[in-house]
C-alpha cells in the first residue's frame, strides 16, 4: 500500500508541475492568468484560463484520464 500511495504522490506532483509550466508558458506568450486554484485536481476537468491582449481565451486542463489539454477560442 506505502508504494501505490508514494507513486500516486509522485503522479500527482507531476501534473501539478505541468500546471505550473502551462501557467508560466501562458504568461511567456502573451495570456495573463485568470485568478484559480494553483492545482488540478486529478480526475476532474478543471480549467485554468488565460486572456491575452486580443481578447482570446486560453484553456488548460487536465483531464479524468490524467491528460493535459489545451486549447485557445477567439
Amino acid at each position: 500500500m506505502f508504494v501505490e500511495e508514494q507513486a500516486i504522490e509522485i503522479m500527482l506532483a507531476q501534473q501539478q508541475a505541468l500546471v505550473r509550466i502551462s501557467r508560466e508558458a501562458m504568461q511567456a506568450v502573451g495570456f495573463s492568468p485568470i485568478p484559480e486554484p494553483e492545482t488540478i485536481a486529478l480526475g476532474e476537468e478543471q480549467h485554468i484560463m488565460g486572456k491575452d491582449e486580443y481578447g482570446r481565451r486560453l484553456h488548460v486542463w487536465l483531464n479524468h484520464e490524467g491528460k493535459l489539454g489545451v486549447k485557445t477560442e477567439g
